[in-house]
């Protein structure tokens, strides 16, 4: 029943497919290595950000980057955290609205702050991090909190970059689970036309699909706390509360919008 509510709800957003268009050739080759020396600023300037910006447990070089590649997810945990990841799915589609149904009022605060200020995907990637921690069935020592960029290959990177994105490769954040990549929060565009790579659904739960690259590091556990410490701060209370509280939320959009999908069936 959740789960094919939770496909009927996908498919419901829309949801962007990435399918590439033979019609657009490949970006330029000329001046590689101008390129390269300018990727590798790019890819400074982010980890330089991280450390000014938002918090680092560790110093970043460029040399000690890791590669994401993830293994397929196991369907049994997908399935046991399957309304703690539509939770952040209903967080990351409705973070533009001015006022999200079902959460509450900090999570509403929280949400437009990162929406407006940057660092969505850090901070669901928080959220989320710590409901799998608390709620689900997972060691907690394969839960990991990452941080670095993303290099995603666009057809054409002038329409690429009037889409609003900032560039190829850009600051990002997501999980670790059981060496799965996990990440609800990946900016992409409905229009086709600028990517080159398969079929996907917008999130990425297990192996990177081919076209684009998540590149970082590992966090430590205490750096994921220092953002929740953050964001408490101003509201005064606790982090188990503040876990709760979006745990809360979560059975709340579930509970709230089967619901309302019986209610549209019924009147119909």
């Amino acid at each position: 029943m959740l789960n094919s509510f939770i496909h009927n709800f996908e498919e419901g957003f829309n949801l962007y497919r990435l399918v590439p268009n033979p019609e657009y050739s490949h970006l330029s080759q000329e001046n590689s290595n101008e390129q390269e020396i300018e990727k590798d600023d790019g890819i400074i300037e982010i980890l330089e950000e991280f450390k000014k910006t938002w918090f680092v447990g560790f110093d970043y070089k460029i040399d000690d980057v890791i590669s994401f590649d993830g293994k397929e997810f196991f369907e049994s945990h997908e399935n046991q955290i399957s309304i703690l990841l539509f939770y952040i799915q209903y967080l990351y589609a409705n973070a533009d609205k001015e006022n999200v149904l079902y959460i509450d009022e900090n999570t509403k605060q929280e949400l437009y702050w990162h929406q407006n200020n940057g660092g969505l995907c850090i901070y669901l990637s928080i959220v989320l991090y710590f409901l799998l921690r608390t709620y689900s069935e997972i060691e907690n020592d394969n839960i990991i909190y990452c941080q670095g960029y993303y290099d995603v290959t666009v057809n054409d990177l002038d329409t690429f970059l009037e889409c609003g994105q900032a560039g190829k490769i850009g600051l990002h954040a997501w999980l670790e689970v059981n060496d799965s990549v996990v990440d609800v929060s990946i900016k992409q565009i409905e229009n086709e036309r600028i990517y080159k790579f398969k079929e996907k659904p917008f999130y990425v739960l297990g192996k990177v699909p081919e076209g684009i690259e998540y590149n970082g590091f590992r966090e430590t556990h205490s750096c994921a706390k220092k953002y929740v410490k953050k964001m408490i701060k101003s509201n005064g209370i606790k982090r188990e509360e503040w876990i709760h509280n979006h745990n809360q939320n979560a059975l709340r959009v579930i509970y709230s919008l089967i619901q309302k999908g019986k209610e549209s069936e019924n009147s119909q």
